[in-house]
């Protein structure tokens, strides 16, 4: 039996995604997080930006997903500019029944900032993935996905290096020009290919 493959993208506030993939008749304001109760009907993770957590309010956002629905949190050294360690760690307690792992991307950052983000992780016995290094059971790919025989490659290597147990795997798609139509196109290839 082959792994189920979550799939999702890098934030939910896509503004070229308004009238496309969001209602037309729906706000379309940088706070207003019904995209995610939206988004989080065609898919089952996200990689929340860095730059989402100033003001954030992780009861909502809990509150706009199904049960099933991963959290990924993007740590990077310029996020403690907008909020401070210790309201992040308290809006990820709130987010913890959903949130999957925590997620440095492929950037240097002092290891003092991200032994703090690895402490917290500790703290609230979730993974950590670094894109830089790899991981087993966690990708993210910047792609438009415009070229689906090469993401299906990409899926296939990734498939392939995945262990045999029962845990799920993740995709995450990070592309300013990603089009939710493309990334629905992509969920429905993962799908036929049996993930």
């Amino acid at each position: 039996m082959k792994k189920t493959i979550n799939l999702g993208a890098y934030g939910w506030r896509q503004t070229h995604w308004s009238a496309v993939f969001y209602p037309q008749d729906l706000p379309m304001t940088d706070d207003d997080d019904w995209r995610l109760s939206y988004y989080s009907n065609e898919f089952n993770a996200v990689l929340v930006p860095a730059d989402y957590w100033p003001g954030a309010d992780a009861d909502d956002w809990l509150d706009s997903v199904h049960a099933e629905f991963q959290f990924f949190v993007e740590c990077r050294a310029d996020m403690l500019d907008g909020v401070s360690l210790a309201e992040l760690s308290a809006a990820l307690k709130k987010l913890k029944p959903q949130l999957a792992a925590l997620v440095f991307p492929d950037e240097p950052m002092p290891e003092v900032v991200k032994n703090a983000f690895i402490a917290l992780a500790d703290g609230l016995a979730i993974e950590v993935f670094d894109v830089a290094t790899g991981t087993t059971d966690f990708l993210c790919i910047e792609d438009d996905l415009s070229d689906l025989r090469a993401s299906r490659a990409t899926v296939e290597q990734f498939a392939a290096q995945l262990d045999n147990d029962d845990t799920e795997a993740t995709i995450i798609v990070h592309h300013e020009r990603l089009q939710a139509s493309a990334l629905g196109k992509f969920r429905a290839m993962l799908e036929i290919m049996g993930y």
